[in-house]
C-alpha cells in the first residue's frame, strides 16, 4: 500500500514508545519506526507493528492484508457491521458460529462495560491504548485526556 494518511501516526507517538526488543528510543521515517540500534518496526494501517515474533495463528503478511481489506469495507459500512464482516473473514483456526457471535456481542457491547468501571481508569494527562479491541478505552478517556492514542 502506498505512504497515505493512513500510515502516518500522531506526530508525537514516537515519544510514548520505545523499541520492544531493546528499550531504546524510536523515531517514525517514512513508513516505519526504526531505533538507534537498527531495529525497524512497520506502519500499517496507521498502526506501528511493534511485534518481535509472528503471530502463531495468523502469518503477518495475511494480517496484513486482512487489515486493508477491513479498512476498504470500513468506508462504506457502519461499525457494527464492519465488525460482523471482520468475523466473515477467515481465522486460523476457524472460529465455531457461536463463539463468532460471541465475539461480536462483545466487540459492540464494550462501551457498556467501559463505563461500568470508567472511574478505575486513573486521571493522567495521557493514555496509550496498546490493547486489541475497537478503541474504545481510549474514546472513554478522550474529553479527560489531553492527548491519547489508540
Amino acid at each position: 500500500m502506498a505512504q497515505s494518511r493512513l500510515n502516518r501516526p500522531r506526530a508525537d507517538l514516537a515519544e510514548w514508545l520505545r523499541c520492544p526488543r531493546c528499550g531504546a528510543d524510536v523515531a517514525h521515517a517514512h513508513d516505519r519506526y526504526r531505533c538507534g540500534n537498527g531495529h525497524e518496526f512497520p506502519v500499517v494501517l496507521g498502526i506501528p507493528d511493534f511485534r518481535l515474533y509472528e503471530d502463531p495463528l495468523i502469518p503477518r503478511e495475511d494480517d496484513y492484508r486482512k487489515g486493508e481489506r477491513l479498512q476498504r469495507e470500513a468506508e462504506r459500512r457502519s461499525f457494527a457491521e464492519l465488525v460482523a464482516f471482520y468475523w466473515t473473514l477467515p481465522t486460523y483456526p476457524p472460529t465455531a458460529p457461536d463463539m463468532r457471535e460471541r465475539f461480536i456481542r462483545h466487540v459492540l457491547t464494550d462501551e457498556q462495560r467501559i463505563a461500568a468501571w470508567a472511574d478505575e481508569l486513573g486521571r493522567g494527562d495521557a493514555l496509550l491504548d496498546v490493547g486489541c479491541g475497537a478503541g474504545v478505552l481510549s474514546a472513554s478517556r478522550s474529553d479527560s485526556t489531553s492527548a491519547f492514542a489508540g
